[in-house]
């Protein structure tokens, strides 16, 4: 493997110092954090945090639930950040 053998061309070998801080870790660019969420409910708790929070709809859901997510989102004013 060269990348393991450290030739220079095939990119730097993947090490521990390369990781974010905890607290600095699942937050996207725009510095909000992403929630993964799977029915209704899961939006209830997003409404509860304190901190700023996206949606995130998980890919298993399909149509008609997607649609009762958005729409439940749209009311509570949480973001989502894959709509259909």
């Amino acid at each position: 493997n060269k990348m393991r053998e450290h030739i220079a061309a095939k990119g730097a070998m993947v090490k521990a110092g390369y990781r974010r801080k905890k607290e600095d870790r699942g937050i996207l660019p725009s510095g909000v954090r992403e929630v993964l969420v799977l029915n209704t409910n899961d939006l209830a708790k997003i409404e509860a945090a304190t901190e700023r929070v996206a949606a995130r709809i998980a890919s298993g859901v399909r149509r008609r639930k997607r649609e009762q997510i958005e729409e439940e989102a749209a009311t509570l004013g949480i973001r989502v950040l894959n709509p259909k």
